[in-house]
């Protein structure tokens, strides 16, 4: 992937990575919610941190800190999406399931990188 200047966005935007690094990232945190070890942070900072802090005005979209909150049926959906020029990302978590999926994908040419991970 060629090299992308954020410029002003730097602390928004100026994170890479793999899509199997961003799964081990998923993994850790959904090890710290299983075990409540802390490892880094606190399992009770990561519950505050998906837990609904505001609503869009739309009313549909919820928010936790740094992510995007839902439910599917009962089970909790926890993601934080990502884009620069020609490439999406998207990193969700179901909490309740142990179960993370991570991918990358190209829009424009269909290619995609997936990993799904129980």
């Amino acid at each position: 992937m060629p090299r992308f200047d954020v410029r002003g966005a730097q602390a928004a935007a100026g994170f890479s990575s793999t899509v199997n690094d961003l799964s081990k990232f998923a993994r850790w945190q959904l090890r710290v919610l299983r075990t409540g070890k802390t490892d880094v942070l606190r399992a009770a900072s990561l519950r505050e941190m998906t837990r609904i802090q505001w609503t869009d005005p739309d009313g549909k979209t919820t928010w936790g800190l740094g992510y995007s909150v839902s439910r599917s049926g009962n089970d909790l959906v926890v993601g934080h999406g990502g884009r620069c020029p020609g490439y999406r990302t998207l990193l969700t978590t179901l909490p309740q399931k142990d179960l993370d999926y991570a991918g990358r994908y190209e829009p424009k040419v269909g290619a995609a990188e997936i990993s799904v991970q129980p």
